[in-house]
């Protein structure tokens, strides 16, 4: 007689994650893991910032600068030590001035009337030569002057003339100059004629050293050791002696009459 009796296998009990003991080894092995991976990361990163910035605002100080010690009382130091701070520059020192020379003021032309002193005037009995006056450019004068009439004459030569005070009368203590060059001649005009005339009261001739030459001739007074001129100038020329010179001609003209008259 067979048996209805099954033989029913036995139920197999499946632990999910495994057994406990493998879960807690696997567990320890990724924390391990990532704490190496962690640690290599952060020695990565902190390797790179110290090879871009060596020395940084946290890096360590400079050492600091040896100093030379001496190692005996005999011996000197071997080596000097090199200042880590570099000297900063001066500015250049300023220029000083100077001193110049002393500026000298410079007289300005001014249209102002010609002195009426002469320059190196002459003084009796020298025979200095006195710059003739001209009648342009220098005030009214106090006497004026005739034109000169020439005269020939073979054996003398001169200039002779009255000096009048503006009455018509002869005036004396007027000097009459007369200039060539370097010589200067100086007349005296008297208060009447003089050597018996009755056409001068002054006179230069040969007598006094005059000479063939060309001349100037004005009335002048004596101021101090000066002579003012006090008329305008007159030229004249006075030629050599000729035994031919019988008449007035551009070569014999030995003798000027010439008259000043007070204004």
């Amino acid at each position: 007689m067979q048996s209805n009796r099954r033989d029913v296998a036995e139920p197999e009990v499946v632990v999910e994650g495994g057994e406990p003991g493998a879960r807690s080894e696997r567990t320890w092995r990724i924390a391990t893991i990532a704490v190496i991976a962690l640690t290599l990361c952060v020695c990565l990163i902190f390797g790179g910032v110290l090879l871009l910035n060596p020395f940084g605002s946290g890096g360590a100080a400079a050492p600091p600068t040896p100093t030379p010690t001496r190692r005996g009382s005999n011996l000197a130091a071997t080596w000097t030590p090199t200042p880590t701070d570099t000297a900063t520059p001066t500015a250049p020192p300023r220029p000083t001035a100077t001193p110049t020379g002393t500026a000298t003021a410079t007289s300005t032309a001014t249209n102002t009337a010609v002195p009426q002193t002469p320059t190196n005037t002459p003084r009796p009995p020298t025979n200095t030569p006195v710059p003739p006056p001209t009648a342009t450019n220098t005030p009214s004068y106090q006497f004026s002057v005739a034109a000169p009439v020439a005269y020939a004459n073979p054996g003398s030569m001169g200039v002779f003339g009255t000096v009048r005070d503006r009455n018509g009368n002869l005036a004396g203590d007027v000097k009459v100059m007369v200039v060539s060059g370097s010589n200067a001649f100086v007349a005296t005009s008297a208060a009447s004629y003089i050597n018996g005339s009755t056409d001068r009261n002054f006179e230069i001739s040969n007598a006094n050293g005059l000479s063939a030459g060309s001349y100037k001739v004005y009335a002048a007074v004596k101021v101090g050791s000066d002579y003012v001129p006090v008329s305008p100038s007159i030229t004249v020329n006075v030629t050599a002696l000729n035994d031919a010179c019988t008449r007035v001609t551009e070569s014999c003209t030995q003798w000027w009459q010439i008259e000043f008259k007070q204004n």
